[in-house]
């Protein structure tokens, strides 16, 4: 499959909180953001969109396509 972003919280999340995040752009300035401790689109080269900012940068093959299920990207 295919991966376009990777959140980490630092508190569990409800089965419901998952689904409905799966499925839409997070809202930081509301109840998305809390525990929410690393978050990073991938189309966006490693920027983390937490308050934490913790940015990387891409390693190994990183391949950019259009072929995905979801309509936010």
């Amino acid at each position: 499959g295919n991966i376009c972003e990777v959140q980490f919280y630092n508190t569990a999340l409800t089965q419901s909180q998952i689904q409905d995040r799966m499925n839409r752009n997070l809202n930081l300035n509301g109840t998305d953001s809390t525990g929410l401790i690393g978050y990073w689109q991938l189309t966006r080269s490693g920027i983390d969109l937490s308050k934490y900012s913790n940015n990387g940068t891409p390693e190994g093959e990183v391949i950019y396509t259009n072929d995905h299920p979801f309509s936010h990207i």
